[in-house]
């Protein structure tokens, strides 16, 4: 999270009792994410697999990346 902070103005922040619209990061089975936002909960899945995989950090900013609204490049026909 910290390296995203550092290269985008983007924010994540912990989530309060008020806050109705959130990311709720997971240790699902596969590292995933819905793109954009969904509002309410939205689940963002980092298992160990993901964060400690050859891709590392890299992959939790792809997953970040899903999150707030960004599809892979092939996919934008």
């Amino acid at each position: 999270m910290r390296e995203f902070h550092l290269r985008t103005c983007i924010r994540f922040i912990p989530k309060t009792s008020s806050h109705i619209n959130y990311v709720d990061i997971t240790a699902d089975r596969f590292c995933s994410s819905e793109v954009g936002r969904k509002g309410g909960k939205q689940v963002l899945s980092l298992p160990e697999a993901c964060i400690r995989g050859s891709e590392g950090v890299g992959a939790i900013i792809h997953e970040l990346m899903h999150t707030i609204g960004f599809y892979h490049e092939q996919s934008l026909i």
